[in-house]
């Protein structure tokens, strides 16, 4: 969103850099962060229970409600390491199309 949507990358203080992205693709995206379910566990290292109580922060994960139809086309995947042998293994892909 903050490639495509001018009034979300102001939110942060960036500027769109000179580079033409086609796609993207994300790896193991964090998604629906102000769902409740979303901020527990491991996901509380890189959301501290205390800063997202304020408004502000909370606006700025809420990413979907800044995607536009200019949004780019995007793949997301996850990867996951073996146990047995340590090797990454692919799940959960899930090309996301849009028109």
């Amino acid at each position: 969103a903050i490639l495509t949507n001018p009034v979300y990358r102001e939110k942060f203080g960036y500027t769109l850099p000179d580079l033409k992205f086609r796609a993207v693709a994300l790896n193991s995206p964090a998604t629906f962060m102000k769902d409740p379910e979303m901020m527990m566990g491991a996901t509380l290292a890189y959301f501290d229970p205390e800063v997202m109580k304020s408004a502000k922060n909370q606006d700025l994960i809420d990413v979907e409600k800044y995607i536009t139809g200019d949004f780019l086309p995007t793949f997301i995947f996850e990867e996951k390491i073996s146990k047995l042998n340590h090797s990454k293994i692919m799940t959960s892909i899930s090309p996301v199309l849009h028109s």
